[in-house]
Parts: C-alpha cells; sequence; structure tokens
C-alpha cells in the first residue's frame, strides 16, 4: 500500500524560509497592484487607464492567491502527523 502524499507533507519540518518567501511576494504583487492603481487615476488616455485598472486587477488576484498558500503552508506546519487520518475512521 503507497503512502498517500498528504503524509509525507505533514512530516516536513517547519520552514520559516517559505512563509517568508510567500510573504515576500504577496508585498510586491501588492505594491505593483498600487503602482498600476495610481498609473491608471493619473493616465487620461482612457484606453490606458482601463489597461492599468485591469492589469491592478490581475496584481491583486495574484496576491490573493499567495495568502491563500500562505494560510495552506501554516496549516500545514501546525498540523502533526496523522491529523489528516481522523476523519477517515
Amino acid at each position: 500500500m503507497t503512502r498517500p502524499l498528504w503524509g509525507i507533507l505533514v512530516l516536513i519540518p517547519p520552514c520559516r524560509h517559505m512563509l517568508d518567501h510567500f510573504r515576500k511576494h504577496i508585498k510586491l504583487c501588492l505594491s505593483r497592484a498600487e503602482e498600476a492603481t495610481r498609473a491608471a487615476e493619473n493616465s487620461t488616455d482612457l484606453e490606458l487607464k482601463d489597461r492599468y485598472s485591469t492589469l491592478s486587477s490581475q496584481w491583486f488576484l495574484v496576491a490573493r492567491a499567495y495568502e491563500f498558500a500562505l494560510h495552506l503552508e501554516y496549516g500545514l506546519l501546525r498540523s502533526t502527523p496523522g491529523d489528516h487520518l481522523a476523519g477517515s475512521a
């Protein structure tokens, strides 16, 4: 019988580097989103304004994806081996 991948993942020791990695990417994405928002606000060209607004929205979505991944990583690091098997009895 093969061991599920989840069981292997929870055995990995906490990795502060990975959490810091996610935090840095979230800050970078939010910074880029703010830059695009300011560019949209300052633009007089309606087409450029629309493009910058779209770009800003996309950067915010990427930041949200990193936030989600960060929360998942926190959950993995806080769990103990065998927690994922509790509901399978």
